[in-house]
Formats: C-alpha cells, structure tokens, sequence
C-alpha cells in the first residue's frame, strides 16, 4: 500500500465509511494521479460522501477526463464586425482578441482565469500579428513564420482582462490592413484570431468533447482573419 492510498483510506475512515465502501472509493480513485485534473476531479466527488463509488466512476466517464496541451488557431468564419472609425497607419488601436467562455464553434471552453493569466504573463507583449493564419507544417518546414504577411504588433503593456474579454490595444503598419480597417464595409469582414499553445482537459458535453482551456503557455501570433472564433476583433 502506497502512501497516497493510505491517507485516502484514513481520510475516508474519519469519514465514516464502511470498510466496503473504502474499498470500492480506493479503487476509483487509486489509479488517479491526485495532481492531474482527474484526480483532483475524483478527490472532488469523494469528499463529502454525496457519491457512491458506481456514482463516482459513472461522473468521471461522463467529463471524459483525458487532456492535455495542443496548439490552437482560433478562426471561424461567419463572426463579423460593427461598422468603426477610420484607422491610421502608426496609431494604435483597442482590440478585443479572445472573450471568455465557449468558443463559436463549440470545441473550447476558455475559463478567465485563463484569460486573465496570460494578460498578466507578458507574452503577448510585442506579439506580432500576420494577415492569415499559416498552417503549422508551412512554419515547421521553413523554422519560422512567413514575414510577407506581418502588419501589426500587440503594443507591450497593453493586455488587460476586463472580465469577460482578453483585450490589447495593437499598431498596424501595413498599409493594406489599415486601409481595411478604415473603410467601414471592409471593417465588417476582419476578424482577429490567436494562435497559441493551450493546456486543457476534455469534458463530454451533449455527446461532444469539448476542451476546457485552463492555461494558455505559449503565444505565436495574433491574426487577422475573417472570423475570430473567441469574438476576436477591432474595437
């Protein structure tokens, strides 16, 4: 026996328990890591003693517990802007780049403290911003993004998380990008998307796996694109 089973078996047994049902608690939870998500999920559902241990096995294989981290492009296409004022080559501008919660098409759930973390990590600080998203093999093929496309960058110092939305302000120097900005029928068809790395753990959700984002490590770029699938756009 092991020291993590026995202090579960301890703490059960103050619990109450019978020694049946610390049994079949041991055995749900024993295989769980108590420092992954589905050990502190299993740590969750034990305590409390709400839960029998079928229950508890039932619940774990509902949130489909398995995870992990990935890099994501978040584009979508059919999300438009509002109509906004002209833009100016060399100025800086206020933009939305992701809102908290689930993701247009349904695939991601960004809690905001995750949000909220990597505004106040830094990395998106001078993080460049490219017309397009470029698929990863392209950028793995050459070592580095495609310059042809830079048109802006996010201005250090400027991620906040207001609550419900991951905003920045940016600085476009390309010519043809502020003249999309600056014309409001054009403004209408840009979006912003992130491509970043992600740390998440899956939940079946209505018979679909749905990644719930709980940290996001790593920033490639900010793009436009022609829909953002976090709500990502220039104010």
């Amino acid at each position: 026996m092991n020291s993590y089973e026995s202090d579960l078996r301890a703490r059960l047994q103050k619990q109450g328990k019978t020694r049946e049902e610390i049994d079949g608690l041991v055995q749900v939870r024993q295989p769980q890591d108590p420092d992954t998500y589905a050990g502190r999920l299993a740590q969750r559902l034990t305590e409390g003693g709400r839960h029998s241990p079928a229950e508890i096995t039932a619940l774990m294989d509902a949130r489909s517990t398995d995870g992990g981290s990935g890099r994501r492009q978040e584009a979508l296409t059919g999300d438009i802007f509002p109509p906004g004022t002209s833009a100016t080559i060399g100025a800086d501008h206020p933009i939305v780049i992701a809102r908290a919660g689930l993701s247009a098409d349904g695939n991601r759930d960004y809690r905001p403290s995750a949000l909220k973390s990597v505004a106040e990590s830094g990395l998106l600080d001078g993080a460049r911003m490219f017309v397009n998203h470029e698929p990863v093999s392209a950028q793995a093929r050459r070592g580095h993004r495609d310059m042809a496309g830079w048109c802006g960058t996010i201005t250090p110092g400027t991620a906040r998380f207001t609550g419900d939305a991951l905003t920045a302000s940016a600085h476009f120097h390309s010519p043809e990008v502020v003249g999309w900005l600056a014309d409001p029928a054009a403004r209408k068809q840009v979006g912003l998307s992130a491509d970043w790395m992600l740390n998440f753990h899956d939940e079946a959700r209505n018979g679909k796996r749905v990644e719930v984002v709980e940290s996001i490590d790593a920033i490639y770029s900010v793009d436009i694109v022609p829909a953002g699938n976090l709500g990502g756009r220039v104010l």
